[in-house]
């Protein structure tokens, strides 16, 4: 009996449930389970689900309540960057002009907008001038001297590096909560330096949430996260969004709550939001459950005995036919193989879009195999090419370089061959130039660019490379104009080689593309970047060609007669070699006027030691 019993265990480990069998224990079961179970688990889940529901209704509510607040921001900072962006607004902080402040920033104005407090900084961000309106009383009032030391206090309000610079947000000020938005003040055009900042403040007081509430159509209450007397459903909430974006809980009064943070201008969470909504959908699944537990439990019975019949003579058989089939191609390891296809539903097609599988991976695992041969052959056939070029090209352009050199020292030159040996040297560079570039791309495709910083003179560089460029500029006769501002440091630590390149690149690119005109290199500083512009008067590029000028051997003109030459190898270099120095490089450009390219890199300023 032992040896029996063994025997009978392992049958059954070796015999595992088929699919077939597992359906049927599975429907029996079920059928039981429902006869005794239904009107429980029927109202449970019903129940349920109306209360995942009501959850997201009010979930639903608070995310309008909160896209109603940002759009209130979003309109509210670009009506500030309107009075930012203005030649009056600019004059007004150089000369406190109070006929500005009568007629361009009158009481109507600050009530239009729902401007609590104005205020303008100059460009050291020290406050010159302040305004600040009851908009219940529509009546000039005194501004609150904490809400001038706080923005005196703040440099992301009172002080902007650039034109695009703007603060925008909520915060919790000394007056209270408030929604607020700091822009540059500076000319229309974008011209010039800026001239100041000018910052508009809308409290969040009990006016403006009804404001809200009336907008969105719900009861909004707004607390601040620090408030010592927020209510006990708030700090429970407190706790419950440290670690989710958004908390829902059930209020006396068969009402619900849906609480979610608001960040302040420096992404700190600075205050909750709480939307309060009637439960009507949960009341409405409560009195509906009970209509369909009658229903449910008659139709439960005969469902589950002719589905479980349906199921086993229209599915289980012919999947069992199909996993056989895939078993068997799996074994073979033949992608040339197919299944049985029967039938015309959604197993049929199954069975159709796995043979069509099959075949295309067949021709696929073909197409792969003669691609890796093709690549390969084509990487030893470009190895050996650039490798053939660096020697036959370079090698006679230095010797033809030498001995003009040395036919320039001599002497013996009159002027006018002097001239011509010059540009032949000159012309000579270009092209070893345009050799080293198409070994620098390689250099890059291939993974091996290397950056060595050390102590470098962007003037010394500039004006090595102004010597190699000013022929270009004089062959067609263009103005070739340099700029280093005053405050670019004497010494950086960075990539002498690459600096050159990338001003080499840009002013030549630059000059082959400008017919008239002139060429501008500005080069500005930062506290923290170096600032690379070059400005031209040439063709300009069309917005969608913006990005594929950074393609190697890219151009604007792609025509097979096209007038630029080139090899479409210098942006691709210099967009490298940013973004291996840390930095990166943009375009600004408009058609038939010009375009200006512009290279931002982190600034080292290296200090020199006095002996």
């Amino acid at each position: 009996m032992r040896y029996t019993y063994h025997q009978e265990n392992d049958f059954l480990a070796q015999k595992p449930m088929s699919l077939r069998q597992k359906s049927l224990l599975i429907t029996v079961l079920l059928l039981i389970a429902l006869v005794l179970l239904l009107s429980l688990l029927v109202r449970t889940l019903l129940l349920g689900d109306y209360a995942a529901l009501q959850a997201q209704d009010t979930r639903a509510n608070l995310q309008r309540a909160l896209n109603a607040l940002q759009r209130a921001a979003n309109e509210f900072a670009i009506n500030a960057n309107d009075y930012g962006r203005w030649d009056n607004s600019v004059d007004f902080v150089q000369t406190l002009d109070p006929e500005y402040v009568e007629s361009d920033i009158p009481d109507e104005t600050f009530v239009a907008f729902a401007v609590n407090t104005m205020i303008f900084t100059d460009g050291a961000g020290q406050v010159v001038f302040s305004k600040s309106v009851d908009l219940l009383e529509e009546t000039p009032v005194e501004t609150p001297a904490a809400l001038l030391a706080y923005v005196s206090g703040t440099p992301a309000l009172n002080r902007h590096a650039d034109n695009s610079s703007r603060t925008a947000g909520f915060a919790l000020l000394p007056t209270g909560p408030a929604l607020l938005v700091s822009v540059p003040i500076r000319a229309s055009d974008d011209s010039g330096p800026l001239a100041g900042a000018l910052v508009w403040i809308r409290l969040l007081d009990a006016q403006q949430i009804a404001v809200l509430s009336e907008i969105t159509q719900l009861a909004l209450d707004l607390r601040a996260l620090n408030d010592a007397q927020l209510p006990d459903d708030f700090r429970a909430a407190a706790s419950a969004l440290a670690s989710q974006p958004s908390y829902v809980q059930t209020l006396p009064g068969e009402r619900s709550a849906a609480y979610g943070l608001l960040n302040d201008f420096n992404g700190a969470p600075a205050f909750i939001l709480r939307v309060d909504t009637p439960n009507s959908i949960y009341a409405q699944g409560d009195s509906s459950s009970w209509t369909f537990i009658g229903a449910l439990l008659a139709a439960g019975v005969f469902t589950v005995v002719v589905a479980a019949l349906m199921l086993d003579w229209l599915v289980l058989r012919r999947l069992a036919s199909l996993s056989a089939d895939l078993r068997a191609i799996t074994e073979s390891q033949s992608l040339s193989a197919r299944v049985t296809v029967a039938g015309q539903d959604e197993l049929a097609t199954l069975g159709t879009d796995i043979n069509q599988m099959l075949a295309t991976l067949e021709r696929g695992q073909n197409e792969l195999r003669a691609a890796k041969e093709a690549a390969e052959q084509s990487n030893r056939v470009k190895s050996a090419f650039l490798a053939n070029m660096s020697h036959e090209l370079r090698t006679p352009l230095n010797a033809i370089m030498g001995f003009l050199t040395l036919m320039m020292m001599n002497g013996k030159l009159d002027s006018k061959d002097a001239y011509r040996a010059q540009r032949a040297h000159a012309n000579s560079e270009r092209l070893l130039n345009t050799i080293n570039d198409i070994l620098d791309i390689s250099r890059i495709e291939a993974g091996r660019l290397q950056i060595v910083p050390s102590a470098v003179s962007v003037r010394d560089v500039v004006e090595s490379v102004r010597t190699q460029i000013d022929v270009l500029a004089d062959e067609k006769q263009l103005k070739l104009e340099t700029s280093v501002q005053a405050h670019v440091p004497p010494l950086i630590e960075s990539d002498s080689e690459a600096l050159t390149k990338i001003i080499t690149n840009l002013l030549s690119n630059g000059i082959k593309f400008t017919e008239r005109g002139s060429v501008t290199l500005t080069i500005d500083a930062t506290p923290a970047k170096l600032i690379i512009a070059v400005q031209d008067t040439g063709i300009g590029i069309p917005p969608h060609m913006r990005d594929l000028i950074f393609e190697s051997f890219r151009q604007v003109d792609e025509s097979s007669t096209r007038a630029y030459g080139g090899t479409g190898l210098g942006l691709t270099i210099v967009q490298s070699l940013c973004t291996a120095l840390g930095g990166s490089i943009r375009v600004e450009s408009e058609v038939g006027v010009g375009s200006t390219f512009i290279v931002t890199l982190p600034l080292q300023i290296l200090r020199q030691e006095v002996a």
